[in-house]
Formats: structure tokens, sequence, C-alpha cells
């Protein structure tokens, strides 16, 4: 990868590459990202996102229409629902603001998180249950409610305000946070209407190997091997896997010391 992508910048297709010698974890890669990028606005993502055409014309529509927008993010998951929306819905009750609750997300882009992001119908039914779409449109643009963190596009010193005010050392978490803290800030964090990114998860499937290809990107699916049985419910166990994270932060430290 890093080769690769030295060889984007050698290409001038890349004007500023960043190494490091080790893994930074997440939030602490966005403390770096957010100081050091130029300019006034950042498209961030994680690795496992597919980029549509247009996709940056859709995002910047919202962001640069919607008054005090925090994150805009190109495909909506509805179990975002759940965290860091108050602002959002604060807004939605503007006069000038139309806004409506309802299904409005289309049933094949469920299956498409489901499939690609390796999730099961039971566990995505739970997470969602009770939750309703809502869909706001302010001067003739509309935006979903929610935004993610697995990509999104924002003006940088919202981000960076938004950040912990000093490095975290951890590899995993506080991402949840800083959805937080631009909701508590009062920013608004949205999605577009309709998705203009899609999710690969950690293996290629069939179907986003098809889409790559007709875009002219050669591609082949992954294989998938599901495994099953006590391992597997014991992972998916909420107080066993937030234990596992602080025991993997903890290594990372002791590591890095």
């Amino acid at each position: 990868m890093v080769e690769y992508l030295s060889k984007l910048r050698d290409e001038n297709r890349i004007q500023y590459l960043i190494l490091s010698s080790r893994n930074i974890g997440k939030i602490d890669a966005l403390q770096m990202i957010f100081r050091a990028a130029p300019g006034s606005i950042v498209a961030y993502s994680d690795d496992d996102v597919f980029f549509m055409p247009g996709w940056l014309d859709a995002h910047l529509e919202i962001l640069q229409t919607f008054p005090k927008v925090g994150m805009v993010t190109g495909f909506y998951i509805r179990s975002q629902l759940n965290w860091s929306i108050e602002s959002t819905l604060a807004f939605a009750q503007n006069p000038d603001v139309e806004s409506s609750q309802g299904i409005f997300w289309d049933r094949k882009w469920e299956k498409h998180y489901v499939e690609n992001m390796g999730r099961t119908w039971e566990k995505y039914d739970e997470e969602t249950r009770g939750l309703e779409d809502t869909l706001l449109t302010y001067q003739d643009v509309s935006a979903l409610a929610s935004a993610g963190h697995h990509q999104f596009v924002a003006y940088k010193e919202v981000i960076r305000q938004a950040l912990p005010a000093q490095w975290t050392g951890r590899l995993m978490g506080k991402m949840r946070e800083l959805d937080d803290a631009v909701d508590k800030a009062g920013y608004l964090r949205l999605n577009t209407p309709e998705p203009v990114t899609r999710l690969l998860g950690n293996v290629v499937s069939t179907e986003m190997a098809d889409l790559a290809n007709q875009l002219g990107i050669t591609a082949k699916a992954g294989k998938v091997e599901r495994q099953q049985g006590f391992l597997q419910k014991l992972a998916r166990n909420h107080f066993i896997n937030g234990l596992a994270r602080r025991i993997y932060n903890a290594l990372y430290k002791i590591i890095n010391a």
C-alpha cells in the first residue's frame, strides 16, 4: 500500500502523503489528518468505502446549503439514528425546514448494508426497531438526518473542535464521542438522500465486484467464510466485545510505550 500511494504521489495524483512507522489508531489519525490537510473542507473515508461518480458534488450541495453542518455522509445507515442527532432534529422544527418522518430508505440498501458489512438481519432489526427516517428539505435541498463516522465530508475546523483535546494513544474507540461532540456543539449531522457511496466491508462481494467492473475498475469477488458456534456467539456479546476492546487498547499502549 505504501508503494502504491508513493507511486500516486510521484505521478502527482496525490499532492500530500503522510506516512507513519506504526499504527496510531483511528481517532489519533484524525487528529493528524485534520491538522495537516490544506483547505477548509476535508473528505474523510475508512478503507472499505466505494465512491460513485458525482459523490463529492452531492456532499457539497448539502454542506454548503444547510446552515451549521457538521458532517455529511454518502450512505445512510438507519441504526445511526440511535446517537448524536439532537441538534439535527431540533433544526427540523424550524419553520423554514420541511420535515417528514417515515421509512424512506429503500430495502435494497438495507440489504446492501447487512450483506456487505457482515451483519445479520436479526441484529439489524434489533438495532433499528422503532426507528423512522427523518427527511429534511431546506432551500430545495434534501438530506436524511444522521451521519456516519466511516465516511464523511466536513469543514475542517468543525472536526478539529470536536476531536479530543489530547492525543489519546488508543488504537480503537472514541468515534462515537466524536459524533457526540459535533452534535453537542450544535452542528447538523446529515446524509445524502440517495446513496452516492457503497460499503465494501472486509471482503469484496459479487455485487461490488460487478459494480466496480461496470465502472471500469478491475475487481473480483472474495470468498466469505462464516464462523459459527460458541466463539462467534461469544464475540457478539456486548460485554465480552467491550472487554476485548479494552484489553486490545491496553496491549496497544504497552506495545507502543
